[in-house]
């Protein structure tokens, strides 16, 4: 859109324009005039108009292309860039304050369970062990009784076989040393006390 010479930017543009322009006939003027020998100084001003163009060519094309507006939103830019890297820095920090408070918790909480394991395995050691204790005395008083069962049998076997034995033997010095009297006189005592038992 052209630029209109009623608003600010307007109206110098228009200004730098016109002086262009009147630059421009002055030096065509000028240099019309100087045809008759006075090269060095018309040298001097067609440098001079060409340098004036080249500034005034150079002003209109950054400002056509908003180079001038380049540095200041640069400066923009980067102060919202540092901004938002801030603030992802802060929210890092606090992210990783956060992770080490949960490690912090993890062994804290590892540390509980560990504890609490070790104690219920203590626990359970010293039921294990009275459960064993109890059970060993269980099999000794077991044990005790079979052994004194044993004893017991064992004497009763031996008596038998004793009195079998004191029988056998005394049949035998009987057998040798009684004669028919003493055994019919063993008879009759055996006869009388059975009598008398009953």
């Amino acid at each position: 859109m052209p630029a209109r010479c009623s608003d600010g930017k307007g109206k110098r543009t228009c200004l730098v324009l016109l002086f262009s322009l009147a630059l421009l006939i002055g030096c065509t003027g000028v240099s019309w005039a100087a045809a008759d020998g006075e090269g060095a100084l018309v040298d001097l001003l067609a440098r001079f108009i060409n340098f004036t163009l080249l500034v005034i060519i150079l002003a209109v094309v950054l400002k056509k292309s908003n180079a001038l507006g380049f540095f200041p939103n640069r400066v923009d830019d980067i102060k919202k860039r540092m901004e938002q890297l801030r603030k992802e820095k802060e929210e890092a920090e606090a992210r990783y304050l956060a992770i080490q408070q949960q490690l912090a918790d993890f062994e804290s909480e590892k540390k509980a369970i560990l504890d609490e394991a070790q104690r219920d395995g203590e626990a359970e050691k010293e039921i294990i062990l009275a459960e064993a204790e109890k059970r060993v005395e269980q099999m000794l008083a077991q044990v005790e009784s079979s052994l004194q069962q044993e004893v017991q049998d064992a004497k009763v076997r031996l008596r038998s076989e004793v009195a079998d034995m004191a029988a056998d033997k005394a049949r035998e010095i009987i057998a040798r040393e009684l004669n028919e009297d003493d055994q019919d006189r063993l008879v009759n005592d055996f006869i009388e006390n059975a009598r008398k038992v009953h």
